[in-house]
């Protein structure tokens, strides 16, 4: 018995010093520390609060708009402007309105034009159109069907001034039985020049035909005057002419020289047109033949064109002659 209980005493004893062992490692007086974290503040401006009255309006700011830019087009050789108004499509006034400066009658090569546009240049209306007496009529007009299906007019105009004139042209339109206009084209002038007395036809060209039209209307919608007419244009003559109409008379060869009639001068291009008319006088067909080259001091230079009518059989044949320094 006493044996035991000495066990039992020894076994006791390292039980207490077991958990005074234990005691230690789990102290409540041992603390951890936090690592240790930087905290950087930045100063921001409180925002201002703006009350806006409910009685003040606020105007939408207006954002601007791109102008329509005119366009320039820069004059090259045999340039009118006539013709450039008519590739435009803006009327001879219009264009003259928005170049001041440039003097219509004397284009120079490599000038700037404005070619005006919708809200892009003002019009000056001081500029007024050609009075009707400068050409007058020489007949009504003259409209044939082409091979393409298209419709050709011819007007015929007379220069009754004492002045030659230039950038002639008029209004041709289609009417239908209630004198209603169908459609409107330009007639140009064939050549630059309506010599003075001289008559020549300014022709327009219908894309397709229309077939409830049943006539024709024309007005003059310019020409003016040719200024300096000896510096910008020589005096020019034909020779040794054929003129060769065929059997059925609906076509014709014209052939044969010109030279300039003043031997000491040079031209850099010549015209020639040929209009072709039938027997009451009307025109039923025209032709422009243009030199590939200038004439030399005392040259003389041969053509040979062809002509065709789109209507009655050919009668007779004009020509008319341009040249050009």
């Amino acid at each position: 018995i006493c044996m035991l209980n000495f066990k039992r005493l020894i076994l006791f004893g390292l039980l207490l010093i077991f958990l005074s062992g234990c005691a230690n490692d789990v102290s409540p007086t041992e603390t951890v520390q936090p690592t240790s974290v930087s905290i950087q503040h930045y100063s921001t401006p409180t925002p201002t609060l703006v009350v806006i009255p409910p009685t003040a309006e606020i105007e939408p700011t207006e954002i601007p708009l791109p102008t329509p830019t005119p366009v320039v087009y820069q004059v090259v050789a045999n340039d009118t402007l006539i013709g450039i108004a008519f590739r435009y499509s803006i009327s001879l006034n219009d264009l003259l309105a928005a170049n001041p400066a440039v003097d219509p009658n004397f284009l120079i090569i490599g000038t700037d034009l404005i070619i005006p546009t919708e809200g892009g240049v003002t019009i000056d209306p001081s500029i007024s159109e050609l009075p009707p007496e400068a050409v007058t009529s020489a007949g009504p007009v003259k409209c044939y069907s082409s091979i393409d299906g298209g419709l050709t007019c011819f007007w015929l105009l007379t220069n009754d001034l004492d002045t030659p004139l230039e950038n002639v042209s008029a209004r041709v339109s289609l009417l239908n039985d209630a004198g209603e206009i169908i459609t409107s084209g330009t007639a140009l002038l064939p050549l630059n020049v309506l010599p003075i007395g001289n008559t020549m036809p300014v022709m327009v060209s219908f894309p397709s035909i229309v077939s409830s039209w049943t006539q024709a209307q024309a007005q003059i919608v310019s020409a003016l005057p040719v200024l300096s007419l000896e510096e910008r244009y020589f005096g020019t003559q034909f020779s040794e002419l054929t003129i060769n109409i065929s059997e059925d008379a609906i076509s014709a060869n014209v052939l044969g020289q010109f030279a300039l009639t003043d031997p000491t001068q040079a031209s850099s291009e010549s015209w020639i047109l040929a209009v072709a008319y039938d027997k009451n006088n009307n025109v039923v067909g025209i032709r422009r033949w243009e030199s590939e080259t200038g004439l030399a001091v005392g040259e003389a230079q041969a053509f040979s064109l062809y002509i065709y009518s789109l209507g009655p059989p050919i009668a007779d044949i004009e020509l008319f002659l341009e040249s050009r320094p």
